[in-house]
């Protein structure tokens, strides 16, 4: 007699393989993952900085890389030391002026570009496109290293950290931050990789990257004092050991530098023209200060606004979160690094450095730009996520669900932070948008100052130019000159002395209407040849007959 299966019981069988397959699969797939994770890391990285890359180069091809006064020094002494005149720049008298109050390192680099006929300027956006990849990859390498090898802390922090417009405004100039920060976070992980192996190559390798970030910026040196207060506070060492170690990574990132001292000293007889006095930092600046590490906080507040496109994310987070959590063999075992030790340091040991140098260096020091608080941000926020990590494992083995809730929060946080620093129009990022659209710093729509540049070209080879910005006047002309802004008696006497002898003409690139009016009151023979919206004035004086 045959027996009959109900239906019921053939769906439930049917539904019951079904979740079978896909558990399988599911497994699968996380062994996949768990064997492959090295090489899924490596690929998301390379894309990520791929992608950074094509943004920059975006953002910049209409009008280049954006230029600041100090880059004009750069590739003014890029040039001169390509021409064999030497690191620096010169006067309106021809006079050689070498290079002291800048680290030589970041225009050598450029010098490169201009030996083989390659415009320093356009070596500096191809080598800006490259420390952008690279500052990419070695976000992502440190925080899968402090994450466990985790796959989507650095996906999703480097989403976050790219859509931010500290990173952009620091990278898009031509400026010596993004290589700065290259040498010394990958100084870091050598450093680190040393202290888990003992292998001495890491030390020295870290050694060098450390003296070329001192050779970038003279703020580099917080990276090395911060390198020995490492090796010094190893528990596991003997005090011979660290001695030797502190005198090897001392001596090889210190010694360059004391060289390039010396030379300065020799030629100039000054270190790095600056004179040591106290100027107390204002109020304004530490307000100022203040509103621009908030804005690194500010996006938060976006996640309370909850609309169709943060419940999709919640519900996709939520998912995938389960998926990924609720499996708990086959985990890596946790990595050894020192990383947040390292990281902890050297955010309060630079910032320390910055204040003090504003204090009695140098009071033209910004404190409140995102160049140069870039760095002790940027360690900020991975060291954030280094806790994120250990918070979440913590309620993992409590709580699968608990966890998955965190993730997805996390998660809509981080898609907060991305939108609320986005654009509505491509390429969504509003500095590189700005950039293509305008150009930045100086190269703030450059076809304004055609008419001015014309002017200029017109004018003998033999005047002797005098300006308020030096470094300005150079980058529209490529005509040296000597500085008389504050239009001093002795600025007054050397215009009297050398328009005695030939055509002199003062060129205002600030638009000082005092400045200007002082100057033709004072020496009646300038007269105004050019002047335009922008606050550019030509004045040009001859010889009494």
């Amino acid at each position: 007699m045959c027996c009959s299966i109900p239906g019921n019981q053939i769906m439930n069988n049917f539904a019951q393989r079904k979740r079978n397959e896909l558990a399988q699969l599911l497994n699968s797939v996380f062994v996949f993952y768990e064997v492959k994770k090295k090489l899924l890391i490596t690929i998301s990285l390379v894309l990520l900085g791929v992608l950074s890359a094509a943004l920059f180069l975006w953002g910049t091809a209409p009008h280049g890389i954006g230029i600041r006064t100090d880059s004009v020094v750069y590739f003014w002494s890029a040039k001169n030391l390509a021409k064999g005149i030497g690191l620096g720049t010169q006067d309106a008298f021809g006079k050689f002026k070498p290079l002291n109050h800048f680290p030589p390192l970041y225009p050598i680099l450029l010098a490169a570009f201009e030996v083989f006929k390659i415009d320093s300027i356009v070596g500096a956006r191809w080598l800006g496109a490259l420390f952008v990849i690279l500052l990419v990859f070695l976000f992502g390498l440190l925080i899968s290293r402090l994450t466990n090898g985790s796959l989507w802390f650095p996906t999703i922090g480097i989403l976050v950290l790219i859509s931010m417009p500290a990173f952009w405004e620091t990278n898009l100039y031509a400026m010596t931050e993004p290589l700065y920060l290259t040498y010394s976070l990958a100084g870091f992980i050598c450093l680190d990789n040393y202290s888990t192996t003992s292998k001495r190559r890491w030390l020295l390798i870290a050694a060098v990257l450390f003296s070329a970030s001192f050779l970038t910026r003279y703020i580099g040196i917080s990276v090395i004092v911060v390198g020995l207060l490492f090796l010094l506070f190893q528990k596991k060492s003997e005090v011979r050991h660290k001695l030797l170690d502190s005198f090897i990574l001392g001596s090889i990132s210190g010694i360059p530098m004391l060289i390039w001292l010396v030379r300065n000293r020799l030629l100039t007889g000054s270190e790095t023209n600056r004179v040591i006095y106290f100027v107390p930092i204002t109020t304004q600046e530490w307000k100022s200060t203040y509103e621009s590490l908030m804005t690194w906080v500010e996006p938060i507040r976006a996640s309370i606004k909850i609309n169709l496109i943060y419940l999709i994310i919640l519900l996709i987070s939520l998912l995938m979160s389960y998926l990924i959590l609720r499996r708990r063999e086959g985990l890596t075992e946790q990595t050894q690094t020192k990383l947040p030790w390292l990281l902890a340091l050297y955010s309060v040991i630079y910032m320390l450095f910055v204040i003090i140098a504003r204090l009695w260096a140098d009071p033209t020091i910004p404190l409140y730009e995102d160049r140069i608080l870039y760095p002790f941000l940027i360690s900020c926020f991975i060291l954030v996520l280094y806790c994120l990590h250990l918070i979440l494992g913590f309620i993992r083995k409590r709580s699968t669900h608990l966890a998955v809730i965190m993730t997805s929060i996390l998660v809509i946080f981080a898609w907060s932070f991305i939108r609320s620093n986005s654009s509505t129009t491509f390429p969504y990022i509003r500095p590189v948008l700005r950039s293509h659209i305008d150009g930045l710093g100086l190269q703030f729509r450059t076809y304004l100052a055609k008419d001015f540049q014309q002017v200029v070209a017109q004018l003998p080879k033999e005047d002797l130019l005098f300006t308020d910005n030096v470094e300005s006047l150079y980058f529209f002309t490529q005509r040296p000159s000597s500085y008389i802004g504050d239009l001093t008696v002795k600025d007054i006497e050397v215009l009297q002395e050398q328009l005695s002898k030939r055509e002199v003409v003062v060129v205002f690139m600030m638009g000082s209407t005092e400045s200007q009016q002082s100057l033709q009151r004072r020496i009646s023979q300038f007269q105004l040849i050019f002047s335009d919206e922008n606050g550019r004035s030509i004045y040009l004086g001859r010889p009494f007959p």
